[in-house]
């Protein structure tokens, strides 16, 4: 009996050895696992985290929510602070840079010009040496030059430090027309480009008969009538040979159009359409002519029925 209780008591202490043992491991593992923890940059409870909070924070530390949404609001309000703050110097400091010197115009080159010199271009531009580059509106000096009627459109590039680059791009002079006044001088649109008393160069055609403008017609306005739209869209089907060879438009009656060419035959076309292939009748018709040696007799061929062309001799 005694033997029994001796056991009994030899189990209870083992049992009380074993759970001492337990506890010591479990407690030694809770502190390892805070120091991993805390290596990691984390926290196992609110006690570390409001320590390390204080910690991170720099000052001191908060008890409640609330405190703590304040400090965080004040927190975020200077970093935006500084944040503007850094923004608003780097624009000062580069609205300064683009005041130097250093951007002042010191050239202005002007390309493209034929017949309207580059110093008028550049005075029509109002672009001043000594200028800041970037106070140069493009668009703005676009619309000055193009009040030239010579040009139809002009463009402005910036060449860093100190260029200024105008490229300007000249109405191409088609015809002439004759008037009371002497000649104007139009492009392919019908704009007038210039008013002449008399004529230097005799490589363009002149369009006679032409109506719907007045004799005080100034350079830069456009004619705008059917007769001069009839002109116009006959000329726009010419080649190069057929150009070269007209030496006069009459576009009186447009349904009956009459051009006089350089060998000094008369070919009447009735209306502007389908012109190509009435001039092929009478380059055959000549042709023809030419070998029966009757070239000399001829005074107008009329091809406005293409299929039944008439010679007029003289």
């Amino acid at each position: 009996m005694a033997e029994r209780n001796r056991d009994r008591e030899r189990e209870s202490a083992a049992r009380r050895r074993s759970a001492a043992q337990k506890g010591r491991n479990a407690q030694n593992g809770r502190a390892a696992q805070k120091g991993r923890s805390a290596q990691k940059g984390k926290v196992a409870d609110i006690d570390h985290y409001r320590q390390r909070r204080r910690r991170l924070a720099g000052g001191e530390g908060v008890a409640d929510i609330g405190a703590y949404r304040n400090k965080r609001r004040r927190n975020l309000g200077i970093g935006w602070l500084m944040y503007v703050l850094f923004l608003m110097a780097c624009l000062c400091a580069g609205y300064c840079f683009t005041l130097s010197p250093l951007f002042n115009i010191e050239r202005i080159e002007v390309e493209g010009n034929q017949t309207v010199s580059a110093e008028r271009v550049r005075e029509l531009s109002g672009i001043e040496p000594g200028q800041n580059i970037f106070s140069v509106s493009a668009l703005r000096v676009t619309q000055y030059i193009n009040i030239e009627p010579a040009f139809y459109a002009s463009e402005v590039i910036k060449k860093f430090p100190s260029t200024v680059i105008i490229r300007v791009y000249e109405r191409q002079p088609l015809a002439l027309i004759a008037f009371s006044g002497g000649f104007l001088q139009i492009d392919r649109t019908g704009m007038v480009l210039a008013r002449l008393k008399v004529v230097e160069d005799f490589d363009l055609p002149v369009i006679s008969g032409v109506s719907g403008f007045h004799s005080g017609i100034v350079p830069g306005t456009p004619i705008d009538s059917p007769s001069m739209a009839a002109a116009l869209s006959l000329m726009r089907q010419f080649t190069e040979e057929v150009f070269c060879s007209i030496v006069e438009i009459n576009v009186a009656d447009t349904e009956n159009i009459r051009l006089f060419m350089a060998s000094g035959i008369e070919l009447r076309i009735g209306d502007q359409t389908d012109f190509l292939a009435k001039y092929q009748v009478f380059c055959d018709i000549i042709e023809d002519e030419a070998n029966k040696n009757r070239i000399n007799t001829i005074w107008y061929i009329d091809v406005k029925l293409k299929n039944r062309p008439a010679i007029s001799r003289k």
